[in-house]
């Protein structure tokens, strides 16, 4: 899988499935007119007369300009300044920052064309029959071009400055911009509404006689046509040696850009009205019976279907990794895809993953166990397979990465060192009965619960067994250790303080029921979750209660960040707690248990949940920021690494997430 992580686009063939709205914003008109992305802003026209700013991020609104009619084409942009058109036959120059205008200048009847820049110069045309010239520093008329009928198509201009372009009276014409000279003509069967298309010696144009022409650019001769159907509304696009044409019936072809011949064709279902948008091999249209589609451009396979509110006549928008849609339910939509790759395991990922990281310092491999017998070493940035390691039995623990080694266990009651790089094999320990306890490094040594009822600890470089305590339940529990402690629950219903040099017990501390979530220490405290649906406080050094707060199910593993216990239980629900006396600061419920402790980094809480959802939330408030969505129930807890979110699901895949804003 090649790698893909540029800034400016993360909409890809695998994972553009993931494609979900993620704001949408409502204007007072229907929207025909595509949307404009410059940096952090989206700029879109409405019918309600209204071009609106927008933060591309989260769709608030920070100007707005109102004009005399509808907006039906998109503005354009240059140095600072927004050139919008509207119906009531003005071109506008607004500051983009504010909104402030610049200057106005109206022409003689609707415009529904995009102006045109070239140099310092505007170019327009006007519903009637007219191309003009403006000075676009001031808006004065230069000069202008009588076609005799109207042009709605927006203008396009080649490298050496000839404007094309079609007309209402059928005609395909080339234009001298800087003497406003036409160098010739060329007539189809019937009306021209869009853009022509261009690439090298060839212009593309789609007229409302169903016909798709292939011209000489140079002459305007006929090289060819294809008839796509009744009526061509929208325009046509060229990718490489493909043209890309849909039909008002709802036909979409991909033709040989040579010689017409049809690559693939694609029945949609309902009429095309915008321009085809192709990007990163993918093409994206939308319908008038309210759908979006991204299909694969070199097969024509649907990848992704959306239905939104209204009719979509108008070109689609990708900008910042988005995909906006403009719809006649008078809704901007704007979509994104926050995953970055998945990976098929085939089983049950139930372990929460581990990752290293490269000289740079930027995520580099995620270690996952799997149901399915094997640990997965994945390049963190594709998803691609490195390596796998096969044991006899699942793996339910979370790996553990250190100096160039992966150490992990699994349920086939062994321990396992491997090379983190390669997958071979270091060193195994076995012990007497399954693992479901996780490894902790300390000190030179592993220490890691199991069924026997022990705690035991494993030299790292060897793997000798320097000693094993017996605790009278299963140790499911991950130990913590601080300083010579060593942390740990039990499922008979104790946490255990145990020397880390020697095992030898210093206090215990008994619960109502049995313990298989993992302790966290901090600050002279250690917190402990209990299937008596109890949170502990306890103190680190003498195991005496500090505080306790309960919940309405079993808890998970805390998680301990500055002031605050953040934790989550089998009622829905995760706790925002204060650290120091247990004070509930905020709760946040979902829509199923939660199995696994919550993670955090740049202060947005992330909780994964079995309604297949993980959320993102404001550490202070509880307040949702994000959901991302995964296959199956989620009982992994998220791991989170630069820029990315990683998990496993119960249906068997391993996700990477682009980690949200605040």
């Amino acid at each position: 899988m090649e790698e893909r992580l540029s800034a400016s686009s993360i909409l890809y063939p695998e994972n553009i499935a993931g494609l979900h709205v993620t704001w949408t914003f409502a204007s007072k008109g229907e929207l025909t007119a595509p949307a404009l992305v410059v940096d952090d802003r989206v700029y879109v026209g409405s019918h309600d007369q209204h071009l609106y700013a927008l933060d591309v991020e989260t769709g608030h609104q920070i100007w707005t300009y109102v004009t005399g009619r509808s907006i039906v084409s998109a503005p354009i942009f240059a140095d600072g300044i927004i050139y919008v058109t509207s119906l009531d036959g003005s071109v506008t120059a607004l500051e983009a920052s504010g909104g402030g205008v610049l200057w106005r200048t109206r022409l003689k009847d609707a415009i529904e064309s995009s102006p045109l820049l070239i140099g310092n110069t505007l170019y327009i045309g006007c519903t009637d029959g007219y191309v003009y010239a403006l000075d676009s520093a001031i808006g004065d008329h230069l000069w202008k071009f009588r076609v005799g009928d109207g042009i709605q198509a927006s203008l396009v201009a080649s490298e050496e400055g000839i404007i094309y372009f079609g007309s209402w009276n059928q005609q395909v014409y080339a234009l001298d911009a800087s003497t406003a000279t036409k160098l010739w003509s060329f007539k189809t069967g019937g009306r021209i509404s869009a853009a022509v298309a261009l690439q090298e010696d060839v212009v593309y144009v789609c007229s409302q006689d169903g016909n798709l022409y292939a011209l000489d650019v140079s002459s305007g001769k006929a090289l060819w046509t294809f008839k796509a159907g009744k009526m061509l509304l929208a325009a046509p696009v060229v990718v490489g040696s493909t043209v890309f044409v849909a039909s008002h019936e709802g036909m979409l072809y991909a033709l040989n850009a040579g010689d017409g011949q049809p690559l693939w064709q694609v029945e949609l279902g309902a009429g095309v009205r915008g321009t085809p948008l192709v990007l990163d091999e993918i093409l994206y249209v939308g319908t008038d019976d309210h759908c979006v589609y991204a299909l694969m451009a070199r097969t024509g396979e649907r990848l992704w279907r959306y239905q939104v509110g209204g009719s979509v006549d108008a070109s689609l928008t990708i900008g910042n990794g988005m995909l906006f849609v403009p719809a006649r339910d008078h809704q901007l939509y704007a979509f994104t895809s926050d995953r970055l790759w998945r990976f098929t395991v085939g089983d049950r990922v139930a372990a929460t993953a581990a990752v290293s990281f490269d000289d740079a310092g930027d995520v580099d491999t995620v270690y996952v166990g799997s149901h399915k017998r094997r640990l997965y070493a994945l390049n963190a940035r594709n998803g691609d397979e490195r390596w796998n390691f096969v044991v006899s039995a699942s793996i339910a623990s979370t790996p553990l990465y250190d100096d160039d080694t992966v150490y992990f266990s699994a349920l086939d009651r062994c321990v396992y060192k491997v090379n983190a790089a390669t997958g071979a094999p270091l060193w195994r320990q076995c012990t007497d009965e399954a693992i479901m306890s996780s490894p902790t490094l300390a000190n030179g040594v592993i220490y890691v619960g199991a069924r026997d009822q022990q705690l035991h600890a494993f030299d790292s470089v060897s793997g000798e067994e320097l000693w094993a305590t017996l605790l009278g339940g299963d140790v499911d529990s991950t130990p913590a250790v601080l300083n010579d402690t060593v942390y740990v629950g039990c499922s008979n219903h104790n946490i255990y303080a145990l020397d880390a040099l020697t095992g030898s017990e210093r206090w215990h501390f008994t619960t109502g029921g049995a313990i298989v979530s993992s302790p966290a220490v901090k600050a002279g405290l250690v917190y402990i979750g209990s299937t008596d649906h109890v949170l502990y406080a306890l103190d680190a050094h003498r195991g005496s209660e500090r505080w306790s707060h309960r919940a309405g199910g079993a808890v998970s593993s805390p998680l301990v960040d500055k002031d605050t216990v953040y934790v989550c239980s089998l009622d829905h629900r995760c706790y925002a707690l204060n650290a120091h006396n247990g004070a509930v600061k905020w709760q946040f419920t979902t829509s199923d248990k939660v199995h696994s402790a919550p993670a955090i980094a740049g202060g947005i809480l992330y909780i994964a949940s079995l309604d297949r959802t993980i959320y993102a939330l404001n550490a202070q408030n509880g307040r949702e920021l994000h959901r991302y969505r995964t296959e199956g129930p989620i009982s992994a807890a998220p791991v989170l690494a630069g820029h990315y979110l990683y998990i496993g699901d119960l249906s068997g895949y391993v996700y990477a997430f682009h980690k949200a804003h605040r």
